[in-house]
């Protein structure tokens, strides 16, 4: 079953990028192809399934090769609906082949998938016969995808694979790279050694200035009689030299070693690192299905084009970027490209497009470029939006578009006119961006109003060793990443100046925000007794729209370190990326430096303060629930009173905009479908209202086409959230931010 099961994973893949593509291509000969492929994949399956005795796989993909053989043969038309029943077809087997048991939850998915399939074959077979092309009355916009690379793959000999567990390969890099731990701690043992030879060496300097100061002030010591008595000093003077020959000798026979050494070590660490090598195009598999689904969703058109794909990155880094990567894509789908008439309005073409780039960079780098030829993003909302949370810094005030447009990757700045289940809270740039500076890479963007914005990456190609300096506060050592810090600094107590109740220190003749790394690491770091020292130093943090000053106890030393996980018990710590150990054989943290400095500055304890105000001040806020079903509007009472706020439920749109006449609300809550009165024609009816005009409106519904949120957003709703993906949390933090 284990081997079924990924040789299933396969067959599903490959059938799924298939269908994708079959549904864009308009090349016949291609199509014969792509449905002669997916045909052969679900056969293959079911008889792999057979083995096995996998009687429900062995059905359904029976069920797929009747579909198949029809679209062969072209008695069923292609249309988006057929599209659909396909991939719910492949993520239901998808569910059924995983290693948990779901028990009858799958077998109910697949009986009704089946259902819906034969349903579907009745109908489209009898438009079929009305119609001789068989597409009259079969709707055909649809979102378009294409695959491409920037050349043709050229025909060469393919190398020999064997599969191998990835958790076996994850366990040999784990080992292997405890030799990166040796190979530092050999040279650490090399320099206690060259340390021992320069202290006898200066022993014997210091033993042989004595002796010669001695022989000045008493003369006749040097008249001592040879024999036994000038025996011993010589013995002495002999051993001496054979121990410093010896101490030399090991010392230089230990650093052939060690150079033996790291070279087998970097070539073997390389080696393994190299067999955890995926191409880009692994971690795009999903993107155009995903495309699809979003594009089809929001009522859009989009051509999805990849070049570059065949280059190769670790596949811990392609892991870490997938979350990131699927932001990018949802904002360009959903903030990005516009609608189809939209576009046709400004002159392009109906079907928007993103393209993904990827190319080898020198130095161990890649680039990737995310771009759309959409709308761009708007400098003026990225300015309201950053004004509305309190974080629009002063120095940007009449600053140009470019430099404003960067806000949008602080956390909680959208652009969005509405929040929605897909997007609207102004987090996915912020992940986009935390995500690429841990991995020690770099993202810029550019944007043009009306022509698209395109994201430009700079990745490693392999989590590797990377420099950090060593820095002590009290007792403790801790690590930054050397890509964190702009420069170090040294300063004295006087040169401290205080603004606005925070300690500042005048850097290139502008104060910069001094938080020490005592008081952001929080207990547990007692001071080393030299708080009376007037040497104080620094680690300035940057680039950003503000620096910051970390001040610690002592600057130790830059060197290589490999970062290892903190696993799942340790993962919720603030500001701790790994942890690293030393040549000493000391763990040490590996600090996300900025992260620690702005939870500790005072801006951000004001901006805190403020948060922390809006929600106490929340408490007392009343909110308006309108929901006609028992079951949903004694949820949401429960949900909001949970957390402090005062609500009020009302069964219908009359129902509450009668009750918001007669008392004061802070927000409303409302479904859409609802008798005498709609949870649209409510909302109208508020912002027709000039009382009640600036009252907020989150709509929860079960209504989630394009369509439904269009009307939505046009009669002036704040929110709009689906209920299929409803979570208490998202519809908290969404009020929070409205009031």
């Amino acid at each position: 079953m284990v081997t079924f099961k990924a040789e299933a994973a396969e067959h599903l893949r490959v059938m799924s990028q298939g269908l994708v593509e079959l549904e864009q291509t308009s090349s016949e000969l291609r199509r014969k192809e792509l449905l002669e492929t997916v045909f052969r994949e679900a056969h293959s399956l079911k008889g792999a399934a057979r083995t096995v005795n996998a009687a429900e796989v062995e059905t359904f993909c029976s069920t797929l090769e009747d579909l198949f053989s029809a679209l062969k043969t072209k008695n069923l038309p292609t249309t988006p609906r057929l599209f659909d029943l396909f991939h719910s077809a492949l993520d239901a087997l998808g569910e059924l082949l995983r290693p948990q048991d779901h028990g009858k939850v799958e077998k109910v998915s697949l009986a009704e998938l089946l259902q819906a399939i034969e349903r579907y074959t009745v109908e489209a077979s009898s438009l079929t016969r009305a119609s001789p092309s068989g597409q009259e009355g079969i709707p055909e916009s649809y979102a378009r995808f294409e695959t491409t690379h920037a050349s043709p793959d050229a025909k060469v000999e393919q190398p020999e694979w064997v599969r191998i567990r990835a958790d076996k390969l994850n366990s040999m890099l784990l080992q292997v790279e405890e030799l990166h731990a040796v190979k530092l701690g050999l040279a650490e043992r090399i320099e206690e050694l060259n340390g021992l030879a320069a202290k006898v060496d200066d022993w014997d300097r210091n033993r042989g200035k004595l002796r010669a100061g001695i022989r000045l002030r008493n003369p006749s010591l040097g008249l001592a009689t040879r024999g036994e008595e000038s025996e011993e000093p010589e013995r002495n003077e002999s051993l001496l030299r054979k121990l410093r020959a010896g101490l030399r000798d090991t010392e230089a026979r230990l650093r052939s070693d060690d150079r033996a050494f790291t070279a087998m070590t970097d070539q073997l660490l390389a080696d393994v690192r190299q067999s955890l090598m995926l191409p880009f195009s692994a971690l795009l598999e999903p993107f155009p299905r995903l495309a699809r689904d979003l594009a089809r969703d929001r009522g859009k058109e989009v051509e999805l084009t990849v070049q570059g794909g065949q280059v190769e990155v670790d596949r811990r880094v392609l892991e870490a970027m997938r979350d990131p990567f699927i932001h990018l894509l949802r904002n360009a789908v959903d903030h990005g490209i516009e609608l189809p008439h939209v576009r046709q309005q400004k002159g392009k073409p109906a079907r928007g497009t993103i393209r993904v780039k990827v190319a080898q960079k020198e130095g161990d780098k890649f680039e990737v470029v995310f771009s759309d030829d959409g709308a761009g993003i708007d400098a003026p909302r990225v300015r309201a939006a950053a004004q509305k949370l309190g974080i629009f810094p002063p120095e940007l005030e009449g600053a140009d578009d470019v430099a404003v447009c960067q806000l949008v990757f602080c956390s909680g700045v959208s652009t969005s006119p509405a929040i929605t289940d897909l997007s609207g809270r102004g987090l996915g740039l912020a992940i986009v961006d935390e995500k690429v500076r841990s991995l020690g890479g770099s993202v810029i963007f550019e944007t043009r109003p009306a022509l698209g914005t395109a994201f430009r990456i700079i990745l490693p190609v392999t989590v590797a060793a990377f420099r950090g300096v060593v820095v002590r506060s009290g007792h403790r050592s801790f690590i930054i990443p050397t890509l964190q810090i702009d420069r170090v600094v040294r300063w004295q107590q006087k040169d401290l100046k205080r603004v606005e109740n925070q300690e500042t220190i005048m850097l290139d003749g502008h104060p910069v925000t001094l938080v020490s790394l005592e008081s952001a690491v929080g207990p547990g770091t007692p001071r080393s007794g030299d708080g009376a020292s007037e040497r104080r130093y620094g680690v300035v943090l940057g680039p950003s729209n503000r620096e910051v000053a970390l001040q610690v106890d002592e600057i130790v030393q830059e060197q290589e370190v490999l970062v290892k996980p903190l696993g799942e018990a340790l993962a919720h710590l603030k500001g701790v990326s790994g942890a690293a150990v030393l040549g000493t054989g000391q763990l040490v943290p590996v600090l996300k430096a900025r992260e620690l400095t702005m939870a500790a500055s005072a801006g951000v304890q004001a901006t805190s303060a403020g948060l922390e105000a809006r929600q106490d001040e929340g408490a007392a806020r009343s909110i308006l629930v309108a929901e006609d079903s028992i079951t949903a509007r004694t949820l949401l009472k429960n949900i909001l009173e949970g957390a402090g706020f005062r609500v009020k439920t009302a069964v219908d749109g009359v129902d509450a905009f009668t009750l918001l006449h007669e008392e004061p609300f802070h927000l409303v809550v409302s479904d859409v479908d609802m008798p005498r009165m709609s949870g649209l024609d409510l909302t109208a009816k508020i912002r027709a209202d000039p009382r009640l005009k600036g009252v907020p409106v989150v709509l929860v519904t079960a209504l989630s086409s394009p369509e439904d949120r269009e009307r939505g957003m046009d009669v002036g709703a704040n929110a709009y959230l689906v209920k299929s993906s409803f979570d208490q949390s998202n519809l908290l933090e969404v009020i929070r931010r409205l009031i």
